[in-house]
């Protein structure tokens, strides 16, 4: 199979009921490793990622990129913030985003946005809580995401799609 084929690659949302797999992915987050697995599918928060699929097509193979998604009433300004905050609300805190091929970052990202519209029409802004990093910013400015605040030790940047 051809990894740079697109055919093959493949967006899933794991669910609280697959935390095995949650802990498969997350061990490689470069962004936030210390977000417990646990936190990262509960109270509605959403993990998803995209790979390749297996000659069967029933399991990803290989990860070509993951997002973690948490649902929030207001914008966080750090992780903290956001970990302590229990509310769900209709702001989607996309809080780390890592890949391992070209592009699959942005393409996970803009994903998951047409997934939130489909199966949660409620979610109206679609916020990040990144790093305080050149990277992030260059990453977020370039796949047009407006700089909304500078925080102590992170960036918010909103899509409006």
């Amino acid at each position: 199979m051809d990894k740079d084929d697109k055919s093959d690659i493949v967006m899933q949302l794991i669910d609280e009921k697959n935390l095995t797999t949650v802990e498969n992915i997350c061990q490689y987050d470069p962004v936030r490793p210390s977000i417990p697995c646990e936190w990262r599918i509960a109270n509605g928060n959403k993990v998803f990622f995209k790979g390749v699929k297996s000659f069967d097509m029933r399991y990803v193979t290989e990860m070509s990129a993951a997002c973690c998604v948490s649902f929030k009433n207001t914008v966080p300004k750090s992780e903290m913030e956001m970990m302590c905050s229990i509310h769900s609300g209709n702001i989607a805190i996309f809080y780390t985003v890592w890949s391992t091929r070209k592009g699959a970052g942005r393409e996970i990202i803009f994903n998951i946005v047409d997934y939130l519209k489909e199966h949660k029409p409620n979610v109206k802004r679609y916020v990040t809580l990144s790093p305080k990093t050149e990277m992030a910013k260059k990453f977020h400015l370039r796949n047009g995401a407006k700089l909304i605040a500078e925080n102590e030790t992170t960036y918010n940047f909103e899509y409006f799609v």
